[in-house]
């Protein structure tokens, strides 16, 4: 998985971007922003099987390697944004659409964006 972060996002200001292997998205679809940014672990429970996180800066890139975990069915994105446009703040997918394929993520000034290919 590349994480980009562009000039702008976040109104130029790093954000810290969370990468979840999930057994189940319910938990996450219903989270609300702050349960997911401030108690992850309480909110998910045991639907989290693997996490990483870290601070991403405007204008950088990461590479992450996504091992999938034998119980995950869902990857799932989180990125704290000032100002998220709706729920462009997360993203999650079945493993079925990511597995053997280059994940691109760009976190956008409100937003992120992934390509699967």
């Amino acid at each position: 998985m590349t994480i980009t972060g562009t000039p702008s996002m976040n109104e130029g200001n790093a954000a810290m971007v969370r990468v979840y292997q999930l057994t189940s998205r319910t938990g996450f679809d219903s989270a609300q922003r702050e349960d997911l940014i401030l108690n992850p672990e309480e909110t998910l429970g045991a639907d989290i099987v693997w996490r990483d996180q870290f601070r991403l800066f405007p204008d950088s890139v990461l590479t992450l390697p996504i091992d999938l975990e034998k119980n995950t069915e869902f990857l799932a994105i989180v990125a704290d944004l000032r100002k998220p446009i709706d729920e462009g703040w997360r993203r999650s997918y079945q493993v079925s659409e990511v597995k053997g394929k280059k994940v691109r993520v760009m976190v956008l000034e409100g937003t992120i964006n992934v390509i699967i290919q």
